[in-house]
């Protein structure tokens, strides 16, 4: 992941606060939204030299770092919604996000096949992170599903330096 030693909103216009101090922030002309959480570089689980990227399809990316003003800033893809957010709103998938999930089982439509496969994603997720003999936080803010259907294990305030 490259790491910068520059002022990040020369590059990432603020767009909405989120809760637990995170900043949806566009991109590219205003066509791409990214989330940018800030820690003070005093207390940030994070140096220039150790900040390490998860790599695995159910975890959050994490695009580049910034360095600046006694600060660290990380951006990272944006996942709409937590569990905690379906669960708390009543959302619900739409057709498209469980077309999309189904594509990942196969012909059984069933609300309980759609659970099957999120599960199944976050075992993946963490099966993959044990296997590099570190662990994952999995609850209901942790875990988080975009409006295509993808499901990803993101952090709140990550306490180790690991990005994912």
């Amino acid at each position: 992941m490259p790491i910068y030693d520059c002022n990040p909103w020369d590059f990432y216009k603020p767009f909405l606060a989120l809760s637990g101090g995170d900043m949806l922030v566009l991109c590219n002309h205003n066509t791409i939204a990214r989330v940018i959480r800030i820690y003070p570089l005093r207390f940030s689980p994070f140096s220039r030299n150790t900040v390490v990227q998860v790599q695995h399809r159910n975890f959050i990316d994490y695009y580049e770092a910034y360095f600046f003003e006694d600060q660290v800033f990380t951006v990272s893809e944006y996942i709409e919604f937590s569990v905690k957010d379906m669960v708390n709103n009543a959302l619900y998938p739409i057709e498209s996000e469980i077309a999309y999930i189904m594509g990942q089982v196969g012909p059984d439509k069933s609300k309980a096949s759609c659970a099957l496969v999120l599960i199944l994603q976050v075992l993946a997720g963490t099966r993959f992170i044990e296997s590099r003999g570190e662990s994952a936080t999995i609850s209901r803010t942790t875990v988080r599903i975009s409006r295509e259907g993808k499901v990803k294990i993101g952090t709140r305030r990550p306490n180790a330096n690991h990005l994912g």
